[in-house]
């Protein structure tokens, strides 16, 4: 029973100091930010005009390097921040166009974009892609009809 104290006390004395970080010099991690295109522009643009090359989209800028060919259309072997803003609206557009639904009723759809074509009316046949009324047989004036027999009173 004396024993127990005294462990208590040592625990409470010990786990403080393996509570310390092992290293205090070391920085403390940072969480990564997002970096904007127009941060990652001027990153790339080592001389500071305004204009990004080939070479200088290849050291720091990969997105536009892959698509250089695409951003610079006029051929002029830069591309400005103008010319980036320009390729994320075409391609922002292209996005939002293909998630538009086409009109192929054979498409896959999710349940909420689905239609389903109107049933036909009971007293309507479609022959060919044009729709007629079905002709049900009249009854003639001499046999006796279910109504009739049932509107006699005896």
């Amino acid at each position: 029973m004396r024993l127990l104290p005294a462990l208590l006390t040592l625990s409470l004395v010990a786990f403080p100091a393996l509570a310390q970080p092992a290293a205090p010099n070391e920085p403390a991690t940072e969480m990564r930010q997002r970096v904007t295109w127009q941060q990652r522009f001027v990153k790339a643009n080592v001389p500071g005009d305004g204009r990004l090359t080939l070479e200088q989209a290849r050291t720091g800028y990969p997105t536009v390097a892959r698509n250089f060919q695409d951003i610079d259309l006029d051929g002029k072997g830069y591309v400005t921040q103008d010319d980036i803003r320009a390729w994320h609206k075409v391609r922002r557009e292209a996005r939002v166009d293909t998630r538009k639904p086409d009109d192929d009723p054979l498409r896959p759809r999710a349940a909420f974009q689905r239609s389903y074509p109107e049933t036909p009316h009971a007293n309507t046949t479609t022959i060919g892609g044009t729709t007629r009324a079905k002709e049900f047989p009249q009854p003639s004036p001499t046999e006796p009809t279910i109504e009739a027999s049932l509107d006699d009173k005896p």
